[in-house]
């Protein structure tokens, strides 16, 4: 998933004009989904003059078939039907009174008519970012820019409906690939794209068309335009589907690619927190709490094995009790302040961790260098600490502000909030080499601002703040997995 501040880099386009409505007990999502955006050269659609059948009949007659009862044998259709696509051929101009071809005439009908002119006119094709391959759509308008407006903690909700009545719906953001796979679309994928569009979605139809059509299509663009469309996902008793973004009904296509991209994360043995987006592991719409208990703790064992514990079970029983409040969260019709529990239990998993720590290594000259009063100097004593242990730099200043005579109660008494305890013990960190803090910044150098980020989703739904979208409770729940694996001893 994307940060906070990666996805305002770029726009967020509105791809459909219409959705359809929502079967009862559906669930509807957004999904921002990274996207390459190429202005392209492509064949005009146009209405094909004869129908399969017109064609199929014109064509036996060009061969050189002649009655109604031949053609109704090579055809398998029945005698009289094809006695009327012959009144129609003859009423269009291209069989004799004898229901004869007009060779000329008839010829050049078949021969010209195909869904795609000659003229070419000026598109868009996409590509996806992952794997480089175009999307089957050659979309000939500009897609609209969503209205976006950021919620208190950097997330993007989309707005649609009237003035007097707007519509807000959270956003789950996909992160653009760094780097992206960039391949202009060939003339080829072009024209494939374009015949996909009107044809429906065949992976492995790939027509042919006259040689001067496909020398006209091209690319445009040197470099594409990165974007994030909105996909619309529906969930309806543990399965979905995606809409089509360009036209009306779903599509296999964008379901394809988005199970492809679930796949490549477990491959490289993540969890995927876009799969746990998409279908929360509950698909009982009123679960019992042993039914709830069960399923978070096969959730949290599938990302954090039992091993890794080392036997902890206050610790075990905090992140089971975070993922039991996750799934909780995402049940139909839980109400919003069910996400304030998610970020309030993430953090207590997350400071029983550093407490144990500073439990177990920690030593009063660590605390010799804190100055009492001068809360600037304690800022560069923090970064100083954090650049030795190999952590990134510089610290969130909302990690740094935490006052030093919180960090002082937390380091001797082992307790308190999260911030506090995570500077009283990156103090330890700096002067040893052995220290826990020290060994995991070498697995992720990210850590502090990961930590930081917990408390900055737990505090305001804490504190009576705005509670959590569902994607802050994506991303706490993600975070605390990720700063426990790196934290816990291998």
């Amino acid at each position: 998933m994307a940060s906070s501040a990666e996805w305002r880099r770029y726009p967020i386009y509105r791809a459909s004009p219409r959705a359809a409505g929502r079967r009862p007990g559906e669930r509807v999502r957004l999904l921002a989904w990274p996207a390459l955006l190429w202005r392209a050269l492509g064949p005009e659609y146009r209405q094909r003059r004869l129908n399969l059948f017109q064609r199929a009949v014109l064509g036996l007659l060009l061969a050189g078939r002649r009655t109604a009862v031949e053609i109704s044998e090579r055809l398998v259709l029945h005698r009289d039907f094809v006695a009327l696509i012959l009144v129609q051929l003859a009423s269009l101009g291209l069989l004799d009174a004898s229901h004869r071809p007009i060779s000329d005439r008839s010829a050049k009908a078949l021969a010209d008519d195909d869904d795609f002119d000659a003229d070419l006119v000026v598109g868009r094709v996409v590509s996806d970012p992952f794997s480089g391959q175009l999307w089957p759509r050659f979309i000939e308008r500009e897609f609209s820019v969503a209205e976006v407006e950021v919620n208190p903690r950097g997330w993007p909700e989309v707005v649609s409906g009237s003035a007097g009545a707007p519509r807000r719906e959270s956003a789950f953001v996909v992160s653009m690939p760094d780097p992206p796979r960039v391949e202009p679309p060939s003339p080829d994928a072009i024209l494939w794209a374009t015949r996909q569009h009107r044809r429906g979605y065949d992976e492995q139809e790939r027509d042919e068309l006259p040689p001067a059509r496909l020398a006209g299509a091209q690319c445009l663009d040197a470099e594409p335009e990165r974007a994030l469309v909105l996909l619309r996902v529906r969930v309806l008793s543990g399965e979905w589907t995606v809409d089509d973004p360009v036209d009306v009904g779903d599509h296999p296509f964008f379901q394809r690619m988005i199970e492809q991209r679930i796949d490549d994360e477990r491959k490289r043995g993540k969890s995927s927190a876009l799969s746990d987006w998409l279908v929360p592991p509950l698909e009982d719409a009123d679960p019992t709490l042993g039914a709830l208990q069960a399923s978070a703790r096969h959730a949290a064992e599938n990302r954090l094995p039992r091993p890794a514990i080392c036997g902890d079970q206050g610790l075990w029983e905090r992140i089971v009790a975070m993922q039991r409040a996750r799934l909780e969260a995402d049940l139909v019709g839980s109400p919003a302040d069910k996400h304030d529990d998610v970020a309030v239990k993430a953090q207590q998993a997350l400071e029983h961790v550093v407490a144990g720590i500073l439990r177990e290594d920690r030593h009063r000259d660590d605390l010799t260098r804190l100055h009492k009063t001068d809360e600037a100097l304690n800022k560069q004593l923090y970064e100083a600490c954090a650049k030795e242990c190999g952590f990134e730099t510089p610290l969130p200043k909302t990690l740094v502000g935490a006052r030093a005579g919180k960090v002082r109660q937390a380091f001797e008494s082992r307790q308190g909030s999260l911030r506090p305890l995570v500077l009283a013990a990156l103090l330890g960190a700096s002067a040893r080499e052995t220290h826990p803090f020290r060994l995991a910044s070498g697995r992720c150098p990210t850590l502090l601002r990961v930590l930081n980020s917990v408390a900055s989703t737990r505090d305001p739904a804490a504190h009576g703040g705005q509670s959590p979208r569902q994607q802050e409770t994506i991303d706490v729940v993600e975070h605390a997995y990720q700063a426990l694996e790196a934290l816990l001893p291998e």
